[in-house]
């Protein structure tokens, strides 16, 4: 687990590094474009995959209305949001660091609720 440990935290500062490399090279009109869509990315890859979840259920055959109450009774958007904010805290602080939460960025941050614990 330890060596797990160190692989991550390599990543993350090698990630952090590109990532504060590209965003310092881009124009203005390209980070308003492409930060506006950071939320978005955040969610599609921290967030729970409700079509696939669907798919799984169907697949151990779950009726429709059998799968939209398990969904019901265990998915919870506010919840997930919430867990949104403290697994994607080290992602918000790369941005920070790259001085990407600003402008059109920081707006669609705030919109998207995911700003509470990160800024």
């Amino acid at each position: 687990m330890a060596e797990h440990a160190r692989d991550e935290a390599w990543h993350g500062v090698f990630f952090a590094g590109v990532f504060a490399t590209v965003w310092g090279r881009m124009s203005e009109g390209e980070r308003e474009r492409f930060g506006g869509v950071l939320p978005e990315l955040m969610q599609a890859y921290l967030g729970v995959d409700l079509g696939a979840v669907r798919r799984e259920l169907s697949a151990v055959g779950l009726s429709r209305g059998e799968i939209e109450a398990v969904i019901g009774e265990v998915y919870d958007a506010e919840s997930e949001r919430g867990s949104w904010l403290v697994s994607g805290a080290p992602v918000m602080a790369c941005f920070r660091r790259g001085g990407a939460l600003s402008g059109k960025t920081v707006e669609a941050f705030a919109a998207a609720r995911l700003l509470e614990r990160a800024v």
